[in-house]
């Protein structure tokens, strides 16, 4: 069976309502140094209910959720040269994408000080999906 074009996803279409509708949205496009991740558990936690809130501005509809786990079901070029491969079990960091050029980047090497990083679930769709994409570090 293989990977297909549409899944299913819950959006957040307004902030502070119960806005959130089961969509059919497209799976998201990998590039060479991410994965694509077929989702198996996805939580709703306080950073969750902030983007609910409104708090960071996220574009909306939203895919919920910032630290999902499932399968690796797909990988890119870079991503396999570094040891990753279908199957394997993991846990989807917020962070990803660090531009490795802003000052955050250039003094540490810790993502989460990335003027221009991507978060998922605050500035990208999160995990309360099938599937999500996940970079590879």
């Amino acid at each position: 069976m293989g990977i297909p074009k549409t899944m299913k996803a819950l959006q957040l279409t307004e902030f502070k309502q119960d806005k959130f509708e089961l969509n059919a949205v497209p799976i998201p496009s990998i590039g060479d140094n991410d994965l694509l991740v077929k989702i198996g558990a996805a939580g709703f936690c306080h950073t969750d209910y902030q983007v609910w809130e409104g708090v960071y501005g996220s574009k909306l509809p939203q895919i919920p959720s910032h630290e999902p786990a499932g399968i690796i079901v797909s990988v890119g070029a870079q991503a396999k040269a570094k040891g990753w491969e279908n199957g394997q079990r993991v846990g989807v960091m917020l962070f990803k994408h660090a531009c490795r050029n802003c000052v955050g980047c250039e003094t540490t090497s810790d993502v989460r000080f990335c003027k221009n990083v991507v978060i998922e679930g605050l500035t990208t769709d999160g995990g309360m999906a099938e599937y999500i994409m996940a970079g590879s570090r």
